[in-house]
């Protein structure tokens, strides 16, 4: 029987880790520095919904399929990872459901290595914990669970990249707070801060994929290193010409 658990395996999931918790680790040092994006301001009911309807109209174009026109946007995956998903409803409950449980348990996975690195508190971390666990069982029940990289959509061994690239995520979400689904959360709540970082997501990953800068199963592309080296550039900027005035 063919052992998947090879190094190359091993070393690249373990590295993405770190490299996440390297990025933890380097917001935390910013932070103390007194790094700050500024006071956040007060906004009107009437600006905070305005993201919550354009999510509502993008929910509208994906289940009529709406396009502009032939060949025009809004264009949706038909193969590859991004086509790959539950179907539509069951998505919707589900994420009904664990957007309830995030916002009332402020579960967030930066913020859990965050607050254990600082102060020892694992109460976010035991989230993380149970995250993983519950999956993973979930996978073995409905017979999706492989073990290491093989046959996952776009898994790649290349370790010093798996390690620089969650390195630049975990800086990124601790600049701004929190992690991705944090930030969906508070999207939920009117926070115009979340909104515009998801946007930034958004954004990020069409120059990435139309751009040739994101990865795949194979690799890392010619470009990736530069996209990660520049935004790692960028952020090391920001976090040292940003402070607070107090």
């Amino acid at each position: 029987m063919k052992n998947i658990l090879t190094w190359p395996v091993v070393a690249g999931a373990a590295l993405g880790i770190v490299g996440l918790l390297a990025g933890v680790f380097a917001g935390i040092f910013f932070f103390k520095r007194g790094f700050s994006l500024g006071k956040s301001g007060e906004q009107s009911t009437a600006s905070s919904i305005v993201p919550i309807f354009i999510v509502i109209a993008l929910f509208i174009a994906l289940i009529t399929q709406f396009r502009f026109g032939e060949n025009l946007p809004i264009f949706f995956s038909e193969k590859a990872p991004a086509a790959q998903h539950a179907n539509l409803w069951l998505s919707l409950g589900a994420g009904v459901l664990v957007g309830i449980v995030m916002q009332r348990s402020r579960f967030c996975s930066i913020g859990a290595f965050r607050n254990f690195i600082l102060s020892k508190d694992s109460y976010l971390l035991n989230g993380i914990v149970a995250l993983v666990v519950c999956t993973s069982i979930t996978n073995l029940m409905l017979g999706q669970f492989k073990l290491g990289f093989e046959q996952q959509p776009i898994a790649h061994n290349d370790v010093v990249w798996n390690f620089l690239s969650m390195t630049l995520c975990g800086l990124c979400f601790s600049f701004a707070g929190g992690c991705p689904g944090k930030q969906l959360v508070h999207l939920g709540e009117g926070n115009n801060d979340a909104a515009l970082f998801l946007v930034g997501m958004l954004l990020g990953a069409a120059a990435a994929h139309n751009f040739s800068l994101a990865a795949s199963g194979t690799g890392i592309s010619t470009f990736t290193p530069y996209g990660v080296g520049l935004g790692l550039l960028f952020c090391l900027y920001i976090g040292f010409t940003n402070k607070s005035t107090h």
